[in-house]
């Protein structure tokens, strides 16, 4: 998020947001359900509205780091569930 926000302030919010895709892609490869939020970020156009879904996808992971620290594998399936993770 914050380096999405940078990356606005430096370049401005239309070419800004071309420059981050790439780096979004990037990011998003890493983790099991990398394909569908890359797809969904990459196809919006609204700085605004990827900066929300970056937020979203953010506060997810950082749930679901929680769980599995403190929880059961049950746990943790349950919060990948909540935040519309896909099981591989």
């Amino acid at each position: 998020v914050q380096h999405y926000e940078a990356v606005l302030s430096f370049y401005g919010a239309e070419l800004g947001a071309r420059v981050a895709r790439k780096h979004i892609g990037w990011r998003l490869g890493v983790f099991e359900d990398g394909p569908q939020w890359r797809a969904r970020l990459l196809r919006e156009e609204s700085p605004a509205i990827v900066l929300r879904l970056l937020k979203q996808l953010e506060t997810g992971r950082l749930a679901m780091r929680r769980a599995a620290e403190q929880s059961t594998d049950e746990d943790v399936a349950n919060a990948k569930i909540a935040n519309g993770v896909r099981a591989a």
